[in-house]
């Protein structure tokens, strides 16, 4: 007998029969087309044909009418310049609109996901962004909805917790114009962490997020604070660490989940904080001296918006404790410093009073100076007593750091030690915009090693000044930084650490020890202006050119900052002395109370290891024995040319390069009353080449070395040493030739 259904169907119109059959299998035929696909290995590739800017995979998919899909095990990615990210959800469901594809619109009115996991992260790898076109596709998706968030992580930043959340965009694809819908988050039992350390425990966090429709390549980096509105709100524990400090450096650290509290209320709009916001944060703190039980304590900080942003933060000092603070700073303004913070500085009143024992003072170096040449790199108290006015220290500010460790990488060296700074304000230099402040810094000890092997140390100290002068205005007072570093008479136990910066083979320390002192002034970047190095030695030992030499030795560098180049220093009026030298002489007679004066009235360095030198040199010699030497090392001259000439004192003049493992003088001439002399010579790799060219009166004697072959020349020598080509240019400067760390060797 034929159901009830059966016979009302049979009643109607045989064309809406035939219409319901067909639409009936349109929709089979669409179920079983659509999810085919789905579920073929054609789907993915089709979705994601570029793949290294965005990839959407899944691991189960279904549709089961035209638009709509449920997805299990979706996992969203992309990149896009410096920024990747990654999306994962367990089920996520929406429909599509299909009138917009019509106009080149991807548009989903409404995506439903659950358990839902979102990172970001920026990365080294850049994804350029893609041109332009007019044929671009446009994805809409107003309202993403989720009930169940459970974490969100931007780099090592991570929010976890059970949360809610609606958010929407608009975003012309190939670089086109982005818009952020009106958007909020919710979530509680909020658990906060950055790099592993949690943050915030048990917390109520909420967020609200849109942003004006914009293109992001006009509008980049903190620019785009220009285009949002925002408010975040935040409350629950603190999960810092808490510590006991004493003055015996015990530090005990623990995580306390229920140490501290946070409750936070803050709008943004149009780059402005708006009024009526508040942060509040509770710090506990155990504080003791050495050898007594810590005593608890609880640093409060406010900072309140209203027409202006005030900022306090207190910690009354506690019975037996040292450790305090009371802090009021008032900023007139509540706009966001979209060009970095030192732009609220000026707009900044208030005072600082602090007490205080920090794990790492680095971050008062990091204060101070722009490229990180000075660090306070260790830990040490500091007491500070600051009155700021419109951004400015106001006379009366001081503070002290004590019990320090101090490094300053200077002429690539690095200078350690331990001591105290004292800051202060000179009222009678505040005339001066770029004066008034300066901060003293004293190390008890120290040591000097190479930036390159830090454990080779080659200089012992005490007592190294290093002060420090810049303008009261705390947002130039980095880049009018000056230094003056100074120490005198520090110990260089072992002399053959200069070795480093010679042509090591043909002139080098062989032993002996010395001491160093130094009168420096540096710019804001750690780079010599200006300054004296003075090194003495007595009995040191050298080699020089197969000539093994002893006596006293002194330098005195002047240094100031060439103009050619920032990595080049000229050494203008520099003097070397030598006194009480014993070397043996080419007849192979041992010489005593040999000695010289050198002065450099032209010279410029590049320091490095080896440095290199070019310099016009001035000698005053007891006499040329010793130049005469370097000419017979293998072979002896005539025993009546080295008697004529090897007698009474000779002034030398002299052009002198250095370079790499080479030694050249050039256009040297010697004379006396007895002789004249002139010569050319380069030192490399232990082997010499040169000329000579001799002179009594009328006569003269020419000598053309090369190695250990010797060609003399009597009849006009004078011509052919003229003829013989120079080794370098008279000209000064001297032509710059690339570095190995130019050329990149």
């Amino acid at each position: 007998m034929p159901s009830q259904t059966t016979a009302r169907s049979a009643r109607l119109p045989r064309s809406v029969r035939l219409a319901a059959r067909i639409a009936l299998l349109l929709y089979l035929g669409y179920v079983l087309v659509g999810n085919a696909w789905l579920w073929s290995p054609f789907a993915s590739p089709t979705i994601n044909r570029v793949p290294d800017r965005f990839q959407l995979h899944w691991q189960r998919a279904i549709t089961l009418w035209p638009g709509h899909v449920l997805v299990q095990g979706l996992v969203v990615s992309g990149h896009a310049r410096h920024v990747r990210w990654r999306g994962q959800a367990e089920y996520a469901s929406g429909r599509i609109a299909l009138l917009p594809l019509l106009w080149r619109e991807l548009r989903f009115p409404d995506v439903s996901v659950s358990d839902v996991q979102f990172g970001v992260d920026r990365v080294d790898d850049f994804m350029p962004p893609r041109e332009r076109s007019p044929q671009a596709w446009t994805i809409s998706m107003p309202s993403i909805r989720s009930n169940s968030l459970r974490e969100v992580r931007w780099s090592d930043v991570t929010l976890r917790g059970e949360g809610e959340a609606v958010f929407g965009f608009r975003k012309e694809l190939r670089s086109g114009p982005l818009e952020i819908l009106p958007s909020h988050l919710t979530m509680s039992e909020a658990e906060l962490q950055r790099g592993g350390t949690a943050l915030l425990h048990a917390g109520d966090v909420g967020f609200d997020l849109s942003m004006a429709r914009h293109t992001p390549s006009e509008h980049p980096g903190r620019a785009k604070l220009a285009l949002i509105e925002a408010a975040l709100r935040i409350k629950g524990g603190i999960s810092v660490s808490k510590q006991t400090l004493d003055k015996a450096e015990h530090v005990q650290v623990s995580l306390q989940k229920e140490a501290g509290r946070i409750e936070l209320d803050l709008a943004l709009r149009d780059s402005e904080l708006q009024p009526g916001g508040r942060v509040a944060l509770q710090f506990p703190l155990l504080l003791g001296e050495a050898n007594r039980s810590p005593r608890e304590a609880v640093l409060d900080l406010v900072a309140e918006i209203d027409e202006q942003v005030v900022l306090r933060a207190s910690l009354p000092p506690q019975h037996g404790s040292r450790e305090s603070l009371d802090l009021e700073l008032r900023i007139a303004q509540r706009s966001l410093p979209l060009d970095g913070w030192r732009a609220l500085l000026g707009a900044t009143d208030g005072h600082i009073d602090l007490v205080w024992q920090f794990e790492s003072l680095r971050w008062l170096s990091d204060a101070m100076v722009g490229k990180p040449w000075l660090d306070f790199d260790g830990a040490g108290e500091l007491e500070a007593a600051l009155r700021i006015d419109a951004g400015r220290l106001a006379p009366g500010s001081r503070f002290e750091a004590r019990d320090m460790h101090a490094t300053a990488r200077v002429l690539k060296n690095r200078i350690s030690g331990s001591g105290r700074a004292v800051g202060q304000i000179v009222a009678e230099d505040l005339a001066n915009a770029d004066a008034g402040a300066t901060v003293n810094l004293l190390l008890d000890r120290f040591t000097i090693a190479p930036d390159a092997d830090q454990a080779q140390t080659f200089v012992e100290g005490a007592n190294l000044a290093l002060n420090l002068r810049a303008s009261a205005d705390l947002s130039r007072f980095r880049e009018t930084l000056q230094a003056q570093l100074r120490f005198s008479e520090a110990r260089v136990p072992d002399l053959t650490h200069y070795n480093h910066y010679l042509p090591n083979r043909d002139l080098r320390f062989t032993g002996g020890h010395g001491t160093l002192s130094s009168d420096m002034h540096l710019d804001a970047n750690g780079r010599v202006a200006s300054g004296l190095l003075g090194l003495r030695a007595v009995g040191a030992s050298m080699h020089f050119a197969r000539i093994d030499i002893s006596g006293d030795v002194t330098v005195d560098t002047r240094l100031a900052r060439a103009k050619l180049d920032e990595n080049r220093l000229d050494l203008d009026a520099s003097h070397i002395g030598l006194r009480g030298v014993s070397y043996r002489d080419s007849l192979g007679r041992t010489q005593k109370d040999w000695w010289a004066r050198i002065a450099l009235p032209k010279a410029q360095a590049t320091w490095g290891r080896p440095m290199a030198i070019d310099a016009q040199a001035t000698l005053e010699m007891r006499d040329i024995g010793l130049l005469m030497t370097l000419f017979s090392q293998k072979k002896s001259l005539p025993k009546w040319v080295a008697r004529v000439i090897d007698a009474g004192e000779a002034q030398v003049n002299t052009r002198l390069q250095v370079r790499g493992k080479s030694l050249v003088l050039d256009h040297l001439e010697a004379e006396n009353d007895r002789f004249g002399l002139r010569a050319r010579l380069k030192l490399a790799d232990a082997t010499a080449r040169g000329d000579l060219l001799l002179s009594w009166g009328v006569l003269s004697l020419g000598i053309e070395l090369d190695e250990s072959e010797r060609d003399y020349r009597l009849v006009g020598a004078r011509k052919w040493y003229e003829g013989r080509p120079p080794l370098l240019d008279e000209a000064w400067p001297p032509r710059a030739e690339p570095t190995q760390e130019q050329t990149g060797k």
